[in-house]
């Protein structure tokens, strides 16, 4: 079931003590997931953007490293691997709803401006955006994107879902509240059952539904607004490197990937050129 696989894909794509000083030419580990796919193209244009030595592994066939500066994590089985040197500084990324304590976690959600522009090209009339989200982890986000928000005309609807059987009451409260839906990337809220609830509320109310990934887009929703894997892999080298602060890296550019017949469905028919979709 379509529904089913693209939740399954953000599953598998499955605060913070003080940063060290950059590292720089040397002593950087990546550890993949698998080394193909989605990881590759990630580790690809990391190691592309960093300008030093980078000595590589493959967990799923047993490969760690016993001794690194810096580990660079590619999906959720290497950010979750607990046998990294004790003293190696941790940058993570693809994994979605994975919170390590000391550790500098890359987002698949873009930086909210960004995120925020490319919702205005599609619907260019959007006033209240109703943000969704189960994990603690993305209450800081929300916060983020609401801020934005003031700065780009769009009040943020927060609206954090406690757990699964919450989000029909959810749902209820938001109508005639918002224009429009956003669903983070939160394996915690993005099951099969809930997706489908969500898609129906959207088609139901003419809501547009921006989700977080392209599969998603594909089963329903009626945009992807996400942070592509190659753009994940340059945030994660700026992290290693010190071009980018703080616990928690928002790659700075939104893609898009719109679902034209749900668009269409929901009145959103210019489709800008650089946006992708069936």
């Amino acid at each position: 079931m379509r529904v089913k696989a693209a939740v399954a894909a953000l599953w598998l794509c499955a605060v913070s003590a003080q940063w060290p000083a950059p590292v720089l030419g040397g002593e950087v580990a990546a550890v993949l997931s698998r080394s193909s796919g989605h990881y590759m193209e990630a580790f690809r244009a990391f190691s592309k953007a960093y300008n030093g030595t980078i000595d590589v592994y493959d967990l799923s066939k047993g490969e760690a490293p016993s001794e690194a500066a810096v580990v660079v994590a590619f999906g959720g089985r290497a950010a979750t691997y607990d046998r990294y040197p004790r003293t190696a500084a941790l940058v993570y990324c693809m994994a979605p709803g994975v919170d390590r304590q000391g550790g500098r976690r890359v987002d698949m959600v873009p930086e909210a401006s960004a995120a925020l522009k490319a919702m205005l090209a599609l619907q260019p009339g959007l006033k209240r955006l109703a943000l969704l989200w189960s994990s603690q982890v993305y209450a800081g986000y929300a916060g983020l994107a609401k801020e934005a928000g003031r700065g780009a005309g769009v009040e943020l609807v927060l609206s954090p879902v406690e757990s699964g059987d919450k989000l029909p009451a959810v749902l209820r409260r938001l109508t005639g509240a918002a224009d429009a839906i956003w669903l983070l990337p939160d394996p915690a809220l993005v099951t099969e059952e809930n997706f489908t609830m969500l898609r129906d509320f959207s088609r139901g109310g003419r809501l547009p539904l921006y989700v977080p990934t392209e599969g998603l887009a594909r089963s329903g929703g009626t945009a992807a607004i996400y942070a592509g894997f190659g753009d994940m892999g340059r945030a994660a080298a700026e992290a290693v490197s010190g071009a980018a602060a703080g616990p928690v890296v928002y790659p700075d550019k939104a893609s898009v990937y719109v679902n034209r017949e749900e668009a269409a469905r929901l009145g959103l028919k210019d489709v800008p050129g650089g946006a992708r979709g069936r």
